[in-house]
């Protein structure tokens, strides 16, 4: 679906859960033993159109932004830093892909940019060096020192509680496939995403919980 929006030569710059909705199109009964041994029956979906809506933000695929776009929590790091363009989308649809495995976000809401982008070193790792440097010249003072390490002073309030206990993204999630997906969507470079004509033949798609590949 993302990937047909940028083919369009949109960019949605606004993703997010609200903006993602799921329609049923098939299920199944399943029958499950809950922890008291207890026979259940759930329903199961296996089929769902998904739809993105809410275009109220977009723009111009062909364009390079400096205004804000996306919400907070799922914005892009070179959102707030430098310009954007159409990486932001796929920035904010790994977010979103992370919450559906954690049930909460996964860069939650900070005080400052300062605070946000410790906690985007502390998930998904060091900013790259070009990036530092593009930084360095569009937002001086942002860097203690021109390398990928400690962007700005170490914050001293109640976000701190959250940016010592965040882990990297691969603690998070476990499953190697979708920690894969996911760091592949959240690069903090914009340039090193994964394209959204990409994510769908990613092989998380295509790989059964034992490694064989899967028949879709």
């Amino acid at each position: 679906m993302l990937a047909a929006i940028h083919k369009m030569g949109f960019i949605h710059a606004d993703l997010k859960p609200d903006n993602i909705l799921y329609e049923q199109s098939d299920s199944r009964k399943l029958a499950q033993i809950d922890r008291s041994g207890k026979r259940m029956t759930v329903p199961i979906l296996t089929g769902v159109a998904v739809h993105i809506v809410d275009f109220g933000r977009a723009v111009s695929i062909h364009g390079r932004y400096r205004h804000a776009a996306v919400a907070t929590v799922y914005r892009a790091p070179e959102v707030d830093l430098v310009d954007w363009g159409a990486e932001v989308d796929i920035f904010a649809l790994g977010c979103v892909f992370a919450e559906m495995f954690l049930g909460k976000m996964l860069f939650p809401n900070t005080h400052s940019l300062i605070h946000r982008m410790y906690l985007l070193e502390g998930v998904i790792g060091n900013f790259p060096l070009a990036m530092a440097r593009l930084i360095k010249v569009n937002r001086p003072g942002s860097f203690l020192s021109l390398n990928t390490s400690a962007p700005w002073m170490v914050p001293l309030n109640v976000s701190t509680l959250i940016l010592k206990h965040q882990k990297p993204l691969e603690t998070l999630i476990p499953l190697a496939t979708a920690a894969n997906l996911i760091r592949r969507m959240s690069n903090s470079s914009p340039e090193h995403r994964i394209r959204a004509d990409e994510v769908e033949h990613h092989y998380y798609f295509y790989l059964n919980a034992n490694g064989t590949r899967a028949t879709i």
